[in-house]
């Protein structure tokens, strides 16, 4: 029995989809940051999913990774929880921003439920912040340093527990200007002095009370309301 158009048209239709899906998921492999090769860093200003407004432009002061996800590409969810990890290790010098592709608010909290994710859940719901941002698959992820600006970026999945890729994303907060940490020695060389002073003017006065000073009789000693004896 022949299979009616319709049915051969949906099969069709399947197959194109699924061949489409597979060229916009990044492999499975460990990929490598990569340095940003110049450019300003595009705009985002999304809905969370719980409703609030996020806007990228505010968050300067901490690194910032954009991240672009989708919960049917298998290596978003595979590298989900190592970023999550990755945040908590480092609360408030490290954010994350988890951009989902234009999936409904129902099946992303579903997700964000069976795999206990606590990260913000931005929505693109017409794709435009993928095309802000020119995202040729997911996972993709960039990394902006804490002044707002593009350092790394990356196409494909990404071991976030790995302690090179963490000190790589790290390394994008500037140092002091001295490239160390100030030296707290003349501090404490100050206190160990005030220190010493203080235990030589206990020691004098104890030595006073233990050995009081004789007066010639009819001395008082002088102050408000005193006077010296003529005797």
């Amino acid at each position: 029995m022949p299979t009616p158009p319709m049915i051969r048209l949906a099969r069709a239709c399947c197959v194109l989809l699924g061949v489409f899906a597979s060229a916009f998921v990044a492999t499975t492999h460990a990929a490598d940051l990569e340095d940003w090769p110049g450019g300003a860093t595009p705009s985002l200003v999304a809905t969370e999913l719980n409703g609030e407004r996020v806007n990228l432009a505010a968050m300067k002061g901490r690194i910032v990774i954009v991240n672009f996800w989708a919960t049917w590409c298998e290596p978003c969810v595979a590298e989900m929880p190592s970023l999550q990890q990755l945040r908590d290790r480092h609360a408030g010098k490290i954010a994350v921003l988890a951009v989902n592709l234009g999936e409904n608010e129902t099946q992303i909290r579903k997700f964000a439920v069976k795999h206990g994710l606590r990260l913000p859940l931005l929505l693109d719901t017409d794709g435009a912040h993928k095309m802000a941002w020119n995202v040729k698959g997911v996972p993709a992820s960039f990394v902006l340093a804490p002044d707002g600006k593009l350092r790394y970026h990356v196409l494909g999945q990404v071991d976030f527990s790995d302690e090179e890729v963490e000190a790589q994303i790290l390394s994008v907060i500037p140092k002091p200007p001295s490239g160390k940490p100030a030296s707290k020695a003349p501090r404490l060389q100050r206190q160990s002095e005030l220190d010493r002073d203080a235990e030589w003017v206990c020691a004098v006065r104890i030595f006073q009370l233990k050995n009081p000073i004789p007066f010639a009789p009819g001395f008082r000693p002088t102050g408000a309301g005193s006077e010296v004896s003529n005797g």
